[in-house]
This record gives structure tokens, C-alpha cells and sequence, in this order.
């Protein structure tokens, strides 16, 4: 089928269609069928078995989200496959055979990954049940940079599925998830990095950017937070939503004895930031950030 190809009309006659028949079809916007057919339908541009049971093709130029109405039990392995503008499939909550998740659409049980779909920027991290995934699951995913796929997967529906390579793509085993390994191979460096080294030696580690949400390929030494002093008290905002990480806000007079001791901590705000406070009682006060893994 044409690239170009637009839109469809499919006539009352046809009663039998190709898998593949519109699979390269990545400017269809729409299928459209014949109201009298008695083998298909269309719905919000998606080709369906007259009874709505069975997706056959999302149109390849389709957009934003597409979702799987409750009828459906099947779902055509290339049935996405043109879809590089897709950014999520939802399912409705009454489906008895699938399911969704961040977009991304599974069978009922999570146990296996049906389709990522391809408008899907950046990192992807599959549920932890997974344990197999369709040959298609990321034919047309053109602007993943990561994908993590969990230690249970036992099948890739093709061959290739070990390291270094899987379906010849770089790959690595990454053993149990944890939430930094995912974070560290986005920003360049192995998932087995030691969390305590400084790569641009700017005074911050890969665990303290990691914990503060900042870019470790940066000069963060300006980036790091301060305390400021208001009236009487001393204040210290900082991030305090990276998964896996530890937060303790200490406070010294002398520099050589720390106290988490008379540090307030607000709640976090909508955007993870929290702010600790100490009074300064007239004397010499310090502050620090101390966070762990």
C-alpha cells in the first residue's frame, strides 16, 4: 500500500482483508468503512471486525491516543505497526483480554508487552510482572532512547534475546531494577556506576545529582543548594523526589558534630521541593544535605 495514501473507503463487498494490506500506510489518517458491510467497521478511524471483537489496523498516520473499546479480544500483530505518531494506547476498563499502562498496552495479566506506541519519547520501564513481548512491540518506535525491560522476561517472541544484542540492539543485563540503573544509562555512563565518583570532577557526585533531579553531564558546582538566612532562622530548599533515595537535612555549630536534631522539614510541594529550617539562636550555625541509596 502507498505511504501517501490518506484516507480509505472499504466497500460493502470486501469480506476478507490482507494483515498486511495497510501495514506500510504511515500517512493513512483514517479507515473508513461502508456502513452496510457485514465483515468490518470503523471506529474513530481504527478498522474493526463488524462485531467489534477483533482490532485489525490502526491507521499508520493517526495521532494522539487510540483506544481499545471493552469488545475487543484480539488484537492484529501489526495492527500499530505504522503508528509513529501514536503516544498512547488506552484500553476501556471493562476489557476482559487487555490492559494499559503508562500508554502502553498489555494483555490483561501485565504478563506480556502488545505494543509501546511508537510516538513514545525518551525512556520506557515496563511493568515488573513481564515476562514476554510481541515480535511488534516496538516496530514503529522511533524516538525511544531506553528502553528497561524487567529481569523476568523470558521471551522476546524472536531470537536474540541476550546480551550484548536483542533483535540487534545494543543491550545489557541490568539483573534485579533498581530506580538510579535507568537514570544512569540515560545520562551515558553504566548502570554499574559507582554512585560515589565525581566524572567532570565538578565537586558533585552521581548520587547527589542524582537525588536532586540535576543533569551529572553538567557543571552543577552553582547548582547545588544553599542555605539562606532569614531573621533568626536558616533554611535549606532542595528536591526530594528521586526513588530509592534518602533524605536528611543535619545541622552543626562546630562543623565537627552533626544533628538532625531542631531541623523543621516542610511537606514536600507539587514539584518535590522541600524546605528545612533551623533557628539560629544567636550562634554560629551550619547546614548540610546528606542523602543516601
Amino acid at each position: 500500500m502507498h505511504r501517501k495514501l490518506e484516507a480509505i473507503v472499504i466497500p460493502a463487498s470486501v469480506t476478507s482483508i490482507s494483515t498486511s494490506a495497510l501495514e506500510g500506510c504511515s500517512s493513512l489518517s483514517a479507515i473508513t468503512v461502508d456502513a452496510s458491510s457485514a465483515s468490518f467497521c470503523s471506529v474513530d478511524g481504527i478498522l474493526y471486525n463488524k462485531n467489534r471483537t477483533s482490532l485489525i489496523q490502526c491507521p499508520g498516520g493517526k495521532s494522539g491516543t487510540a483506544t481499545i473499546p471493552s469488545s475487543v479480544t484480539s488484537v492484529s500483530t501489526s495492527a500499530f505497526s505504522a503508528c509513529a505518531n501514536l503516544t498512547a494506547i488506552t484500553v476501556d476498563d471493562l476489557n476482559s483480554a487487555y490492559g494499559s499502562v503508562d500508554g502502553i498496552l498489555y494483555n490483561k495479566s501485565q504478563t506480556k508487552i502488545i505494543q509501546c506506541p511508537g510516538g513514545k519519547i525518551g525512556t520506557v520501564t515496563f511493568s515488573a510482572n513481564v515476562t514476554s513481548i510481541s515480535d511488534s512491540a516496538f516496530s514503529s518506535c522511533r524516538s525511544l532512547t531506553e528502553v528497561t525491560i524487567p529481569a523476568g522476561v523470558t521471551s522476546s517472541g524472536k531470537t536474540g534475546f541476550t546480551s550484548p544484542t536483542w533483535m540487534g540492539h545494543p543491550a545489557v543485563e541490568m539483573g534485579a531494577p533498581t530506580a538510579v540503573a535507568p537514570w544512569l544509562v540515560s545520562n551515558g555512563f553504566s548502570h554499574q556506576a559507582d554512585l560515589q565518583s565525581d566524572p567532570n570532577n565538578d565537586g558533585v557526585n552521581l548520587l547527589m545529582a542524582y537525588a536532586l533531579n540535576l543533569d551529572p553531564k553538567q557543571n552543577l558546582s552553582r547548582n547545588i543548594p544553599r542555605p539562606v538566612c532569614v531573621a533568626n532562622q536558616m533554611g535549606l530548599t532542595y528536591y526530594a523526589g528521586s526513588d530509592g533515595v534518602s533524605y536528611t537535612v543535619e545541622t552543626s555549630d562546630d562543623l565537627q558534630d552533626w544533628t538532625p536534631a531542631g531541623v523543621s522539614l516542610s511537606a514536600p510541594d507539587a514539584n518535590n521541593f522541600r524546605t528545612a529550617t533551623v533557628n539560629m539562636n544567636g550562634g554560629k550555625r551550619f547546614m548540610r544535605l546528606v542523602v543516601g541509596y
